[in-house]
């Protein structure tokens, strides 16, 4: 018998795939029965096991999204991520604890400012060029200028990603230590109360 999930070829009276698990389909009998009308004992057997099914139904609560796990009582990240913005950037900016950070609230305005200031800074060189030449203004206005202003504004791209990974790297970590901390005051309480 050939297993349609993997094409695995599996014994007559196998009921489960060795390789995928997934359940044979009992074939046709020289009976010519259709396919709604196998006895009782052959729809049983065809059905997974009760024990993997309930390890699906177990399980499947528990996942979400791409095989991460809920943690009872824990926000979604979205959740602290909005926790942790929802101080202005005046009260981070004022926070003494450093508890929230201004720069993540500030980057896209950084970012914004540092490509205005590098195409003035290139037009700036342009007209330098052009005073000097016409013929080197040309150049510098439609190859040099354009070639300079993306070289400039990739390398400030990249500082500015480097600090927001740095940013995003401790709040995973605060995560992390906040769900260390919740499992082992879970684990704390429950073992007070046994």
């Amino acid at each position: 018998m050939l297993c349609a999930k993997c094409g695995n070829t599996e014994p007559e009276d196998a009921v489960y795939c060795s390789i995928c698990g997934s359940a044979l389909s009992p074939q046709m009998a020289g009976g010519g029965r259709a396919a709604g009308q196998f006895p009782d004992a052959v729809r049983a057997s065809a059905a997974p096991p009760p024990e993997a099914t309930q390890v699906t139904q177990q399980a499947s609560p528990a996942y979400e999204g791409h095989g991460r796990t809920k943690t009872a009582g824990l926000p979604r990240p979205q959740e602290r991520q909005e926790a942790a913005s929802s101080k202005g950037f005046l009260a981070s900016l004022f926070d003494v604890g450093f508890n929230s950070f201004v720069t993540p609230k500030v980057v896209k305005a950084v970012y914004v400012l540092i490509m205005i200031l590098t195409a003035l800074w290139e037009l700036v060189i342009a007209l330098a060029a052009f005073r000097l030449n016409v013929v080197l203004g040309i150049v510098a206005l439609f190859i040099l200028c354009p070639i300079f202003f993306i070289v400039y504004l990739a390398l400030w791209r990249i500082v500015l990603e480097l600090v927001m990974v740095i940013f995003r790297i401790a709040d995973d970590v605060r995560s992390i230590r906040t769900r260390r901390d919740f499992r082992a005051d879970g684990a704390g309480a429950a073992g007070v109360g046994s």
